[in-house]
């Protein structure tokens, strides 16, 4: 029987890679040829140009790693600046290429146990995986021949694993999922058959990885420059790179073996290098469990910390969990496990396999996830084609089913009927009748616990039995997977360096959003050198829009426009994206009546070495000027952030990432996203700092608001002024600086709308802007415009009066250093 339903589940891990296959209720993963239930993320390309991946690959990265690349998966999405050369290579591979070696190999395997040639594949990604990731991953799997990829986040995946046949109801969970590369915390519900996802918290860039650099970099590599003669001795000298390489694997091996027994390892390396006198280096040391759980401590903090975020997001507190999953081959380092413990007060629920659940539960959700069948030959004599509607899994125990019968021949189906009969119970739908167009539904009966598998007949007017296809179907009763929320906001990012949120975080997909913004310089037709930039990007942070990851840009050429568009002209911006996370963007200019759309490129944006050590100097600065601040105050909530900086580790891992990455370039992407964990953790606590004062200044501007509201607003403007008196005590209450800012913004919008309809107010405008004359960018238009601007007051003409000060506002000069600010955005909210 041709396959109806994908079946197989990838796990495409950092470390380690596993495939899975449906099997009734349970999920098998598939060995790979050496036996293995999963394969090292691993590729080593030989000098014959042969692609190797697996074991070999990873212990060969030991003593040739540039012939080898290992952990690519945290690269995804970064374009091509992420493909690196390694040694036999003419051209340089991508993290997407590489990643499809793996892909490949984990088919072989499935061909190699089952005999299945599969072209299609459900394959997890980390719920913190930004959408450019998202996108890379699907390309992968087109690379590796897969025709049919559908994404599916990891968390999701071990719930499914963890809970299929769960038959209790409204139950809470958080998958801890500590992996080799990524960091997830899901709060998922059960409840009337299904999972859905509540909230999420992660890090793309908080694994075990990072904990094996530091056992190298902290313990290891000290040992070696204190006992020998070598020069620069540090991971991002290319000069040490294999010795580094021996090191990190090394590490690795120790800490799974420290974690195993929590007892001491001896460690030694006999040929790391050769030290500036030619001697051959040796490491000899001893590692104990006060070592690692030292190491460890900062990322455990992390992780943690991100649990409770999640929660906190949720109104939830950890008592309200039922169950703590464990996910991951890092979850089993007893320190993370008991810091969890410790911090939540609830067991770490290890009873499914942390390095395989994933994989499992995408098998499990791949068993649901019908395959398009190929068209069949209608001509075929006495075969019936059936075209069927139905679930193939879900949590009914009655499933609806229905459908239509085609005929060879294209005759009348009156007096025709079908049944389907469940193969090993015997049950029967009973014969149900056939109009003549052939459509038909009725119900099946599921038993739980095991795959039902009903063979479909098909009868003529007399009863007897005819050939049709499909001949079988099959369904799964079980928990099912809500629609998957959207991970994190999607919004555009403003010349104010604001964000405005065009898709909140937990928005069911497919979702579309649109907003009227305006320009806010002109924009010359025909002109390639005058843009327009609508910067994509994904985060948190509305007030401040360069905390957030730029993911692309719909950008409009002046070469691209009919005739000029002035500042202040509206643009209407529309963001949709599909349940798989694909995204389109477009543009419409009423003003030229032009619409722009094109597919959003996805890709992450890195800084450079040069630029992050620049960010760090501007942090530190900051953060000292906090501290000191916070010494005179008695604030918990700045306290708290400044604790969680220190326990974290922040700037220690900034600085030993960016050590590396001035020749390692992986380290770029994970040292930008601890700087923007930095920069948020500093803006949090200097927001608390700043609190009373923006508590104060929200009284103010309310007062002025309600003030202008009460003279000279409508039913509107009051409706308005109503709602923003109502967020701004819902803001003060709760402390949300953000809220409150915005709403702040919301009182000035308020403020300057009826403002703007008063003559007075254009008047003080004009006078106000004379004594800005000297810094006009055009002395002598300006010199005109106040001409027309004082003309118009004489003759009481308001229109004139704002056409002249519009164009004077923009003749002010533009300071450079906002134009790069919120990723270099061209417009904003319109008002």
């Amino acid at each position: 029987m041709e396959r109806a339903t994908i079946d197989y589940g990838i796990d495409l891990g950092t470390t380690n890679s596993a495939i899975a296959f449906a099997d009734g209720v349970e999920a098998k993963v598939i060995p790979n040829r050496e036996g293995a239930s999963f394969t090292p993320s691993a590729v080593w390309l030989d000098r014959k140009n042969r692609m190797h991946v697996g074991r070999l690959a990873k212990e060969r990265a030991e003593s040739n790693p540039e012939e080898c690349a290992t952990e690519f998966k945290l690269r995804m999405g970064d374009g091509d600046r992420a493909a690196r050369t390694l040694r036999y290579t003419e051209q340089p591979v991508t993290p997407q290429t590489l990643s499809s070696e793996v892909l490949k190999q984990l088919r072989e395997d499935v061909r190699q146990n089952t005999g299945d040639e599969i072209n299609a594949a459900v394959i997890t990604v980390p719920a913190a995986f930004e959408l450019p990731q998202c996108e890379a991953t699907r390309m992968a799997g087109e690379l590796a021949g897969l025709s049919v990829t559908p994404l599916l986040q990891e968390p999701v995946a071990a719930a499914l694993a963890y809970g299929f046949q769960e038959e209790s109801d409204n139950l809470l969970w958080l998958i801890y999922d500590f992996g080799g590369g990524t960091f997830d915390a899901a709060i998922i519900q059960v409840r009337e058959g299904r999972i859905e996802v509540i909230n999420h918290a992660g890090d793309n860039n908080l694994g075990g990885k990072l904990i094996d650099w530091d056992i190298v970099n902290k313990r290891l590599a000290p040992q070696l420059t204190a006992s020998y003669r070598l020069s620069d001795f540090n991971r991002g000298n290319p000069r040490w790179r294999t010795a580094f390489a021996k090191l990190k694997q090394e590490a690795e091996k120790a800490k799974i073996e420290i974690s195993r027994t929590e007892q001491p390892y001896d460690l030694w390396i006999e040929n790391v290098c050769k030290d500036e006198s030619g001697n051959t280096v040796e490491l000899e040391i001893t590692l104990g469990s006060a070592d690692l759980e030292a190491i460890v401590k900062p990322y455990a903090t992390r992780s943690v910390n991100l649990c409770k975020e999640a929660l906190t997001e949720s109104s939830l507190a950890p008592r309200d969990l039922n169950r703590v999953v464990a996910v991951g081959g890092t979850s089993l380092l007893p320190w993370l496990r008991h810091s969890v413990e410790q911090e939540l007060g609830m067991q770490v629920d290890f009873s499914f396999d942390p390095i395989t659940i994933v994989a499992r539960g995408a098998a499990i959700f791949a068993g649901g996830q019908r395959l398009e069948q190929k068209s069949r030959a209608k001509t075929t004599p006495g075969v019936f084609q059936i075209e069927l509607e139905y679930d193939s899994q879900g949590a009914d125990t009655e499933p609806p089913i229905g459908g239509r019968v085609e005929t060879p021949d294209a005759t009348a189906l009156t007096g025709f009927s079908l049944q389907f009969v469940d193969v090993r119970t015997m049950w029967q739908s009973g014969k149900i009748k056939l109009g003549s167009n052939g459509v038909f539904i009725t119900n099946l009966h599921a038993d739980r616990g095991r795959r039902c598998e009903y063979e479909i007949e098909l009868f003529d007017p007399k009863g007897r039995r005819l050939k049709c296809e499909p001949e079988r179907i099959a369904y799964t009763n079980g928990l099912v997977v809500e629609e998957v929320p959207l991970i994190h906001s999607l919004g555009v990012a403003m010349a104010n360096n604001e964000m405005d949120v065009f898709l909140r975080k937990g928005t069911p997909l497919p979702a579309r959003h649109r907003s009227v913004h305006q320009t806010v310089s002109d924009v010359c037709g025909g002109q390639q050198s005058t843009l327009i930039n609508i910067p994509i990007v994904e985060g948190e942070s509305a007030r401040r829009a360069d905390r957030n990851r730029r993911i692309g840009v719909l950008s409009i050429s002046g070469k691209d426009i009919r005739r000029d568009v002035p500042s202040g002209s509206e643009i209407e911006i529309t963001l949709n994206i599909d349940p798989s996370r694909n995204v389109t963007s477009s543009a419409y200019i009423p003003v030229i009546d032009q619409e722009f759309e094109q597919p959003l490129k996805l890709e992450k944006t890195v800084s450079s070495v040069a630029q992050l050590r620049e960010e760090l100097e501007i942090q530190r600065r900051r953060l000292e000027e906090v501290q000191e601040t916070a010494r005179d105050l008695a604030d918990s909530k700045v306290q708290e952030m400044l604790k969680r900086i220190e326990c974290e580790a922040m700037v220690s891992q900034i600085e030993d990432l960016l050590a590396a990455a001035s020749q390692d370039e992986e380290s770029l992407s994970p040292c930008e996203n601890r700087m923007l964990d930095l920069m948020a953790a500093i803006d949090s606590a200097e927001d608390a700092v700043e609190w009373p004062a923006m508590v104060k200044k929200a009284g103010m501007v309310l007062d002025e608001a309600e003030s202008l509201v009460n003279r000279y607003g409508n039913l509107e403007t009051q409706q308005r002024l109503d709602r923003c008196k109502t967020e701004i005590r819902v803001a003060t209450h709760a402390n949300d600086a953000d809220m409150l800012s915005r709403r702040i913004n919301d009182l000035l919008a308020i403020g300057f709308g009826i403002l703007e309809h008063r003559p007075e107010w254009w008047v003080n405008c004009l006078q106000s802007l004379e004594e800005d004359l000297g810094k006009m960018r055009d002395a002598n238009l300006a010199n005109q415009l106040f001409i027309q601007g004082r003309r118009a007051m004489e003759n009481d003409n308001i229109e004139a009066l704002k056409a002249a000060v519009s164009q004077l506002i923009r003749l002010l000069p533009i300071d450079e250093r906002e134009k790069v600010r919120g990723w270099g955005g061209s417009t904003v909210r319109a008002s």
